[in-house]
């Protein structure tokens, strides 16, 4: 069984279905499948914490399903395919 939103280091929960994310997770995961500059677009316009509901356009715009990050399994790994 995977951890919960709320268990996961980095992770926390918010109110509905939005999930509050560090900003650095989600740039780590960028370069680590060779998104260098997406990375650098989502250090610029990203705050340090990310909320996938109030920032779903520009996770949206870098590629990122929003609603993929509410129910992670596995922590971030589980993105891996959800980057386009």
């Amino acid at each position: 069984m995977g951890l919960r939103a709320a268990d996961r280091p980095g992770v926390t929960t918010a109110t509905g279905d939005a999930v509050q994310i560090d900003k650095s997770q989600l740039l780590d995961l960028l370069r680590s499948q060779g998104n260098h500059d997406q990375a650098a677009q989502a250090d610029n316009e990203l705050p340090d914490t990310v909320d996938t509901e109030q920032h779903a356009g520009i996770l949206s715009g870098l590629g990122i399903d929003p609603s993929s990050l509410g129910g992670l399994g596995g922590g971030l790994g589980g993105l891996l395919g959800k980057i386009i």
